[in-house]
């Protein structure tokens, strides 16, 4: 079994760990290392910058419609690419259903979902459908990202190449909330 810690140290312990069982080991700390000094190299660049407020939502259809809370192995990365995120907001430790009332009391201005759970609403304008996010300032200016779901929720050896797309995101967005 291969650890998957959500926290910026999850992603090398999880190459270490892969390394170790195919007989690499030194190849593994080699990229691991490699991974850790980009993920802080791009942490420490998004620092200082307004924050826009983040919602992460996980999607399949009109069953699951979750919001990503602080356990989710995203959460550390929204804050390392320098977003703040709704699940402090709606103090959301777990995956917790969606309803159109948190969302417009955490008004996000942004949204992430993962890309599978943008198609199986049929995208954009399907995920505007779900009750509030329409009404949110991220739907209102359709700032809503998806990333493959493997890349955005897997916490593994891309996690660098995801923090640098979620600070260019981040920097497309124009914060309107009053984070601080």
């Amino acid at each position: 079994i291969i650890p998957s810690n959500s926290d910026p140290k999850g992603p090398g312990e999880k190459i270490r760990a892969v390394a170790k069982a195919l007989g690499l080991p030194k190849r593994g700390e080699a990229l691991a290392l490699e991974l850790d000094e980009k993920l802080q190299s791009v942490t420490l660049n998004s620092a200082g910058k307004a924050k826009p407020l983040v919602a992460v939502l996980y999607i399949r259809g009109k069953g699951t419609q979750l919001l990503l809370g602080r356990n989710s192995g995203i959460y550390w990365m929204i804050q390392a690419a320098g977003g703040a995120n709704v699940a402090d907001v709606l103090d959301i430790d777990d995956y917790t259903p969606i309803t159109p009332e948190s969302l417009l009391v955490a008004n996000p201005d942004l949204i992430v979902v993962p890309s599978a759970g943008l198609e199986s609403v049929d995208g954009i304008e399907g995920l505007l459908q779900i009750g509030g996010i329409s009404q949110t300032k991220a739907g209102i200016n359709r700032s809503i990202f998806s990333y493959d779901d493997q890349l955005l929720l897997g916490n593994g050896p891309r996690t660098g190449d995801l923090l640098e797309r979620l600070v260019q995101d981040f920097d497309a967005v124009e914060p309107i909330s009053s984070n601080k």
